[in-house]
Parts: structure tokens; C-alpha cells; sequence
């Protein structure tokens, strides 16, 4: 495992996930409910799309006003040469009287990582530090100061052949080679400090893996700026007014539709207030409680492993292959050389947010439904050995390829829910609920073989594994099954 730095969150957290994190919350608590007063009937539509304009209006002006001031403040320190800045105060900006950017010195990294709502995309990067040094007499020196970040990108379809992504990586690579041999890296303004996010650990990713390197303190990597240095915030101002006066003229125009809710105002003035029924669902969800507990638990894990590894600055949106197979992915070779524990542990990792949201909505429903229906203690055991048949079918099916995600288990939920269906003595109310997780699982499965990317054999191992569950399992609780209660 990684060592956690809590202290040092990734920079996508603070700069747009916090602001939008709070800007929600204060939408959902504090103006939802005011909203509410335009509403003269049931129809929430309107409160809703007066909070996303609301929502937007505090956090849009809000990251453009915080990467001004970031930006603005932002101290510039001129240094004779790279060798002082052990001994300067941190600074944000620095300019050199006296440097050479070695290229001999350099090393890569590449990064593949999947994006798209449907994992349709893989994002090519290559990320190169350059050593920074106060002369070309210093080219063979072992342990430098400061290195210069270079980034190169490029985006290609994810539904390709493994020999056609292969040919296109390639390309890149040699695309990349000869537009790095070719720029000019001692062309610039000023540089700045690389912020606590990807790149910056794709940069310290390639100076670790550098061969010349020996050593040293963690390295401080910089990025080479060619505008003027008055200009640096220019941007983020102006952004800054455009977006305030965008939500302001779309929420002003839209007051002038709705109508007051005339009773609403007078209970909302006497202290009246209906329970939030969003509020009470979600806290039904993720609260535990004596007799619903398994489901919030799993889900409230898998959330929170997906925080801690965000907070610990391995990225927000998506996770990158190595560090989750460092935090416990499945992954063939390593659970065959004796770490077994990788079979369970992998079923609770998510490689991005699109995936987690996804098994996220899926075991809410499917665990609502089961544990309800066989109780808390039998459906822990369905979920952890279904989690755990999937994973040795994704061992057996794929040789050396990572593998994560909670849907291995879901899929054993909805094979022991396929088999239910198939018993004429379970009551007529779960059968109707296990129609709907029916056809999550057809559109699951209709999507795993589309797709690109998923780990089917994991999904069908799951779903074999419930489903033979099931057969086992229904002898004992048939009783329970068959007088079934919402």
C-alpha cells in the first residue's frame, strides 16, 4: 500500500470537488427548502431547476474567484540559479538568471487511463521531467535540484482492436519523440510549481523511474510559462464575472414563471416543515440500523475506500492501474504467488466515478431488496462469497489483467433473485421487485459484452455463484421468502 498524505489532498479536490460538494449542500439544505414556496403543487420541477441554476451560481463564480486568488497571490522569486531554491522560501513563481534544461537527463512516463461515460475513450500521456541545472558543465550531475515537466496527449477510441491500439500507441510515441526532440524547452517566461494533481505524478513517476537518478529529496517539478507575467490571473477574472452574471440573469429571468405557494409560505413562516423525502432516502441508504445493516455497510465501504484513496492524491474522477493494484486490486499473477486476499479486497476498489456511481445505485437497489427478504446475516455471506466467485472466475478467464469493482457481487445478488424468480412459493411482492433487479441484470450484461473494458467473466462468475447460492440457500429460507413484506 501506498503511504496516505491526507495533508496534501489532490488539487481537483480543493479547486472543484469541495466547492462543489459545499455549493450542493447548501443548495440541498438551506435553499431546496425555500424553493419550494414557488411550487403551487406537487410538481418539484421547478425547485429543481432553480436549485442546479442556484448550485451553479455559487460554485462557478467560486472556483473561478479561488484560482484567481491562487493565481494573484502567487509570490515570484527570482533566483541566479536553480541551486538556490533548496534554500528560498516555497514560492509559487520562480524566474532563472543562469539554467540549462537537459534533455540528455530526461525521462518518460506513459499513462493509459479509460475515461467516457461507457469507457469508450483511452487517454494517451507521456509525461517527461527534465533535469534543471545552472549550467551543461553540470549534464552528468547524479542528484539535481528541480526538474521541468513536459505533457503530451492524445485521445483515442477505446472500442479498437488490442492490435489496432497498439499500432495508435505506438504512433503516439513516435509523434511525441519528435516533437519533444524538436521544442525549444529553454523558451520561456517564468516557471511555476506543478499542482497536487496527475500530472504532477506522472512527472514524479518518470524522475523515480530515471536511471540517472540516485537519490535525493522528493523532487520539485515545474512547468515552463511563455505569457507575460501580469497576465496570470486574467483569465480567472474574467471568467469570474461572466459566470456570476450568467446565474444571476437565468435565475432573475426564471423567477418571473413560477407562482408563490401561498399555504407553503405560512407553514414555512410557523415553523412547519413536510420531511425531506430525498433526505430521508438517502440517510435510509447509508445510515445502518438493527435490521438493515449489511447494505448501508457495503455501501458506505465503498465509498469510503474511494474517498481515502482520492484524498490520498491518486486522483478523483479516475484511479490509475498501479495504484490499484497497489490498494488491492484481483489481479492473476499476484493472487497466484499467494496473495488470496486480493479476491475479496478487489470487490471493493472502483477505478473511477462513473464506476462507482454505477455499483453504487445498483447494490442499493439489489441489497434493499435481499436483505430485507433473507435478513442482514445471510446476505453478507451471499454478497462476500459471490464477490469472491468472481474474482476467481476473472483469475481463471484473464491471465494477467487487473480487476475491480463491487458488480462481480451484484451479479451473485441477482443470480440468487434469478433463482427466487424460478420458485412459485416466494410472495408475490419480492417477485415483483426481483423483475426489476432482472432487468438491471439483462441491461448489465447486455452492456458487459458492448462495452469495452469489462470484466464479464467476473460478472458471470458472480451470477453462477448466486445462483448456485440460491439453490442451496432456499431449503432455509423458504418460510421467510414466502410471507415477504415490504
Amino acid at each position: 500500500m501506498y503511504q496516505l498524505k491526507l495533508l496534501e489532498p489532490p488539487q481537483e479536490i480543493m479547486t472543484i470537488w469541495a466547492p462543489v460538494a459545499l455549493g450542493g449542500l447548501l443548495t440541498f439544505f438551506f435553499l431546496r427548502p425555500r424553493f419550494k414556496l414557488l411550487i403551487p403543487n406537487k410538481n418539484d420541477s421547478w425547485g429543481t431547476l432553480f436549485g442546479m441554476i442556484a448550485t451553479f451560481g455559487l460554485v462557478a463564480p467560486c472556483l473561478n474567484l479561488l484560482e484567481y486568488l491562487v493565481a494573484s497571490t502567487g509570490r515570484l522569486e527570482a533566483l541566479s540559479s536553480v541551486e538556490q531554491l533548496p534554500r528560498q522560501p516555497a514560492a509559487r513563481y520562480y524566474t532563472l538568471a543562469r539554467y540549462h534544461i537537459s534533455k540528455q537527463g530526461a525521462w518518460a512516463h506513459p499513462s493509459i487511463t479509460v475515461s467516457g461515460k461507457h469507457n469508450e475513450h483511452l487517454d494517451l500521456a507521456f509525461y517527461v521531467s527534465c533535469p534543471i541545472l545552472s549550467s551543461v558543465a553540470d549534464t552528468a550531475q547524479a542528484r539535481p535540484v528541480a526538474w521541468l515537466g513536459t505533457a503530451f496527449h492524445q485521445q483515442i477510441s477505446n472500442r479498437l482492436s488490442a492490435e489496432e491500439k497498439e499500432r495508435e500507441y505506438q504512433r503516439f510515441i513516435e509523434r511525441t519523440t519528435a516533437e519533444f526532440d524538436r521544442r525549444n524547452l529553454h523558451d520561456f517566461t517564468y516557471l511555476q510549481q506543478t499542482d497536487n494533481d496527475e500530472a504532477r505524478r506522472g512527472y514524479r513517476a518518470a524522475i523515480a523511474e530515471n536511471p540517472r537518478r540516485r537519490g535525493g529529496p522528493e523532487p520539485v517539478v515545474l512547468l515552463a510559462v511563455h505569457e507575460p507575467f501580469a497576465n496570470r490571473s486574467a483569465d480567472s477574472l474574467r471568467w469570474y464575472w461572466i459566470s456570476t452574471s450568467i446565474a444571476a440573469a437565468l435565475f432573475g429571468f426564471l423567477l418571473l414563471f413560477p407562482s408563490l405557494n401561498t399555504d407553503a409560505i405560512l407553514s414555512f413562516r410557523a415553523g412547519e416543515r413536510a420531511p425531506d423525502e430525498t433526505w430521508q432516502l438517502l440517510a435510509g441508504g447509508l445510515l445502518p440500523r438493527k435490521s438493515f445493516w449489511v447494505t448501508p455497510l457495503l455501501l458506505d465501504s465503498n465509498l469510503l475506500l474511494y474517498s481515502i484513496m482520492a484524498l490520498s492524491g491518486l486522483g478523483v474522477v479516475s484511479f490509475q492501474g498501479s495504484d490499484l493494484l497497489a490498494w488491492g486490486a484481483s489481479y492473476g499473477p499476484a493472487i497466484r504467488a499467494g496473495e488470496s486476499w486480493r479476491l475479496l479486497t478487489g470487490a471493493f476498489l472502483h477505478g473511477g466515478l462513473m464506476h462507482l456511481a454505477n455499483n453504487v445505485v445498483a447494490l442499493g437497489f439489489a441489497g434493499w431488496v435481499l436483505e430485507k427478504a433473507i435478513g442482514s446475516g445471510w446476505l453478507l455471506v451471499l454478497y462476500l462469497l459471490s464477490a469472491l466467485g468472481a474474482s476467481l472466475a476473472g483469475v481463471w478467464w484473464h491471465e494477467a489483467t487487473i480487476s475491480i469493482g463491487a458488480s462481480g457481487a451484484i451479479f451473485g445478488l441477482y443470480g440468487f433473485g434469478l433463482w427466487l424468480l424460478l420458485r412459485r412459493s416466494v410472495a408475490v411482492e419480492l417477485r415483483t421487485l426481483l423483475v426489476v433487479n432482472l432487468f438491471f441484470m439483462l441491461t448489465s450484461l447486455v452492456l458487459g459484452f458492448i462495452l469495452p473494458g469489462v470484466d464479464n467473466a467476473g460478472h458471470l462468475g458472480g451470477l453462477l455463484t448466486g445462483f448456485l447460492l440460491g439453490v442451496v440457500l432456499f431449503p432455509l429460507l423458504r418460510q421467510r421468502l414466502s410471507t415477504y413484506q415490504e
